[in-house]
């Protein structure tokens, strides 16, 4: 993501940031955080200039080893090696959840079986300590379209 937290992307922006998926059922946006990290909040900014209950009733997946692409909503609740959060609710402008995992991959997924698409201006994963010292690398950002 670029930092920058507004989240208007009208035609004002010259260059609109923000991550948006198609429309698809169970819509999902996932990032290698680069190393084992234990983290303790998740910020989620959304878009402020229009369809802001896009970003409503998902979940937050965090596992030790890589999200596959192919792995679905089902999946992911079922696998013991994988921390969920659930979170209930329409994101305004920010959303600020506490959480209390480990991990390296996260993923934010929708929960609606409707072709709907995920979006939001920036993801921040605020933690207590890096586990690991990453190796020199660029953070790979996996967004489902």
């Amino acid at each position: 993501m670029d930092g920058i937290t507004q989240g208007n992307i009208g035609p004002s922006e010259a260059n609109p940031t923000i991550s948006h998926t198609g429309l698809e059922p169970e819509a999902w946006w996932q990032v290698d955080l680069g190393a084992v990290s234990e983290m303790d909040t998740l910020k989620i900014f959304n878009r402020t200039d229009c369809c802001q209950t896009r970003l409503g009733n998902f979940y937050f997946f965090s596992s030790l080893t890589p999200i596959p692409a192919t792995a679905t909503l089902s999946d992911l609740r079922l696998d013991p090696n994988v921390q969920e959060l659930f979170y209930e609710g329409t994101v305004d402008s920010l959303l600020v959840l506490p959480i209390d995992f480990i991990g390296q991959f996260v993923r934010i997924q929708l929960s609606s079986t409707e072709n709907t698409p995920l979006h939001f201006k920036e993801v921040e994963i605020l933690e207590t300590s890096a586990i690991e010292s990453p190796d020199p690398c660029e953070v790979t950002i996996d967004q489902s379209f």
